[in-house]
């Protein structure tokens, strides 16, 4: 029990004697103390008046055991403390209303001083007034250490970082200047992320600024003029000051552990950005484990726990976006930021997302191609898309290689039987080689050929795990992984990648999204005509709704039947205009063992690929928007006369939904089973490239099946010729030239 209490400083305290109540107001609280001892023991409670002085002067009004009950009542529910100190009462009061006790308040104070030292353009004097007027200690050499800095990029914080974490110096980096000041975060050797791990995330964030110091071969980060007022400065200053004692005092402020905070000074708002510890960090993490040789992964049996929407999943879309949400920040995050582009629109329920690619920084082309790059999410519900927009942003970045792989130096003859021919997954044609440059200069970003695969050339090779073979097969890293160095010969895509909640999760949307484009590509380049889907008979609310949203913008829309050889339900959704000369059409496609969730992911990506149609019909996109000519083209050129294809066949069945049948399990690990077994019939391998990168989280994979085709225009002999003889849809196999000259743009 305290020696000498005291109503804490943040009170008021009010008597009411009719009442037999006591009142302690505060700037956001109010309680009331019920009861004559309470009244008696109020004006008592000052800090100058002992234990046994309370007694004696209470005596003949309280007695001793209603006294120490009261006292021990108040000092529980913490509406007391312990008189001393000699801080200024505004001070006391703030401090108590955060829960700092008195006593506690002045030894944190004298036991732990702040240093501040300055990299930039600010001086410490201005500061160091402020830190002193909150009566904190400053000292040469302390514990914390204040560094102000123009840039979070400068080049002296690399080495500054090392020392730091050599030497387990705590500090925090600040700057000042700029309309939107950042402040944060604190680092901690040992414990929090370091500003190595910082930088990693900061470079990947600054598109522009990043691309022109390449270019110039600069040292140091472009210098963009702050604009700055005194004012503001000393804004910054004091909020600075205050979450610095905050921290020292109850370990708690804005920038505690892994956090950051960006002051936008024109709006006045203030936004926290996480700070990830990376495992693979060079300077605190376990780089060297990282980098160790690939292993087999282990997949478990796991209980499908969402099925709704979008696919299969272990948690639900909320759950997902609460787990790794803290991954978007323009500023930290490796999602830049979470979108939806059509708020004013009820039905659309589509989220764009922005992920970074290290491509970006070759050229002027490729900057703005990543600057406009934007991965997306759709679904029926908001959150589905806005979970599928984090996941697929993550995705895209887990892809782009960064030196941090495993990996093994040769070339493909010294591999032998170990090693995959990349061609085995692209499938170009001997012809498309042969006439490559031609077709490059006509053709769009999507359907260009790469040169010829050198067998003899010395290159780095990744390990893909082979489910069907039980080991590990070779296949190049540059086909793996994006924006690898060596990548004039081999075409990296996204063909197969997918990410999920788990890693079983992943992998089966990685060999769906396989699936569904084989099942394109045969219908796409053969043109043929599929049988329609009827989709009353799914007897599905949101289909219903979808029908009379596009009606409303004067649009049919209907679903072909694209299942192949495979018998895994893939469908293809289109949409034309249904009034005027140009159709504008418009594709999205699905597959999945579940025939009501492949029509329901074709729809979907419908309506993701119409927000594009709106937006250019609108003139929300302007010509420099536009990165590939092929979309505007089709838009504008495509018909169902010029492309019959697109059309149901009319001489055969109307599908019905009970027409197909349920492949899918309860659990994740059989439906790998039942994937693994439908390709190994057809005499094909499935493998599985991890990507998963430790410091997001999210399961990360490339599912490869060699022979399988990409729905882009890749021409060799295989399935994409095979398959319709095999099913009946034609009597021979098509010929190269005879096949679809308009590649998928998608």
């Amino acid at each position: 029990m305290h020696e000498k209490p005291q109503f804490k400083a943040h009170f008021n305290i009010h008597i009411v004697e009719d009442e037999k109540a006591v009142f302690l107001l505060s700037e956001l609280d109010c309680y009331v103390l019920q009861g004559r001892i309470y009244c008696l023991l109020a004006p008592l409670l000052d800090g100058k008046h002992g234990i046994d002085q309370i007694i004696d002067h209470l005596a003949g009004q309280a007695s001793i055991a209603e006294i120490y009950y009261a006292l021990a009542l108040l000092e529980k529910k913490a509406y007391i403390t312990e008189a001393g100190g000699d801080f200024p009462r505004e001070q006391l009061a703030f401090w108590s209303a955060l829960g700092v006790e008195t006593p506690a308040l002045f030894e944190k104070v004298k036991s732990n001083p702040v240093s501040v030292i300055s990299l930039g353009s600010d001086s410490t004097g201005t500061l160091l007034s402020i830190l002193q007027e909150m009566q904190l200690e400053i000292a040469a050499k302390a514990e914390l250490l204040i560094v102000l800095v123009d840039d979070y990029l400068q080049p002296e914080l690399e080495e500054l970082n090392q020392k730091f974490c050599r030497e387990k110096q705590s500090w925090i980096l600040v700057k000042a200047r700029g309309s939107i000041p950042w402040l944060g975060p604190l680092f901690i050797p040992g414990k929090t992320a370091c500003w190595q791990c910082l930088a990693q995330r900061l470079q990947n964030n600054r598109d522009v600024e990043e691309y022109i110091r390449r270019q110039q071969e600069l040292q140091s980060p472009v210098n963009i003029p702050p604009g700055t007022l005194p004012a503001t400065r000393g804004l910054v200053w004091n909020l600075l000051a205050v979450e610095v004692a905050k921290q020292l005092l109850n370990g708690r402020s804005l920038f505690s552990e892994n956090k950051m905070i960006s002051l936008d000074i024109y709006n006045m708002s203030i936004e926290s950005h996480a700070l990830v510890k990376r495992p693979q960090c060079p300077i605190c993490g376990q780089a060297a484990d990282i980098h160790k040789a690939a292993q087999p992964p282990l997949l478990q049996s796991t209980q499908k726990l969402f099925t709704f929407d979008g696919g299969h999943r272990s948690i639900s879309p909320e759950e997902t976006l609460q787990k790794y949400g803290q991954h978007v920040s323009s500023i930290t995050g490796v999602v830049k930021f979470l979108h939806n582009p059509v708020e004013d629109d009820s039905f659309l329920k589509v989220y764009h997302s922005g992920h970074n690619c290290a491509a970006k920084y070759g050229n002027l082309a490729l900057l703005r191609g990543g600057l406009r790059s934007q991965s997306a999410g759709k679904g029926m519900s908001e959150m589905q898309a806005k979970a599928g927009a984090l996941c697929e942003a993550v995705e895209r970045y887990s892809g782009v290689f960064r030196g941090e792989e495993a990996r093994i130096r040769a070339s493909y003859r010294e591999l032998g039987e170990e090693a995959i021919h990349p061609n085995r997954i692209m499938n170009f044609s001997s012809t498309q080689y042969l006439n490559r440059e031609l077709s490059n200069a006509r053709e769009g970003k999507f359907n260009q050929v790469p040169e010829p695969f050198d067998e003899n050339q010395e290159m780095d090779w990744t390990a893909v795990w082979s489910l069907t073979r039980e080991k590990f097969r070779y296949l190049p890293t540059a086909f793996c992984y994006f924006s690898h160095p060596e990548n004039k010969t081999l075409f990296s895509c996204s063909n197969g990648n997918a990410s999920g909640n788990i890693l079983e999760e992943a992998i089966l949307q990685g060999f769906f999204e396989l699936v569904e484009r084989d099942s394109v590509a045969i219908w796409w380049y053969n043109r043929l005509q599929m049988p329609e889907v009827d989709l009353a008979s799914f007897n599905e609310p949101f289909i219903h709704e979808m029908q009379r949203y596009y009606r409303r913008h004067d649009r049919e829309i209907w679903v072909l039947d694209l299942s192949s050889d495979l018998n895994i339900p893939a469908f293809a959704a289109l949409t034309r205009k249904s009034s005027g000369a140009q159709e504008a059409i418009m594709m999205g496609f699905g597959a999945h063992f579940d025939a009501r969730l492949a029509l329901i992911r074709a729809l979907t990506e419908l309506n993701q690929m119409m927000l594009f149609v709106l937006e250019l019909e609108n003139g929300k996109w302007g010509e420099e928007n536009i990165i590939d000519n092929a979309t505007p083209e089709w838009l504008k050129q495509a018909t169902v006369a010029n492309q019959p294809y697109l059309l149901p066949h009319s001489g055969k069945s109307v599908r019905k939904a009970g027409d197909y049948n349920d492949l899918s399990g309860e659990d994740f690990l059989s439906d790998i089973k039942s994937c693994r077994q439908i390709i190994e019939r057809k005499g094909m391998e499935m493998l599985v490239l991890e990507q998963t990168r430790p410091d997001i989280g999210i399961a990360v994979v490339k599912v490869i099946v060699p022979g399988l085709r990409h729905f882009w225009k890749r021409l060799a002999p295989g399935r994409l010729y095979d398959v319709p003889v095999e099913m009946g849809w034609l009597p021979l196999p098509r010929l190269e030239s005879e096949m679809n000259p308009i590649g998928v743009f998608l």
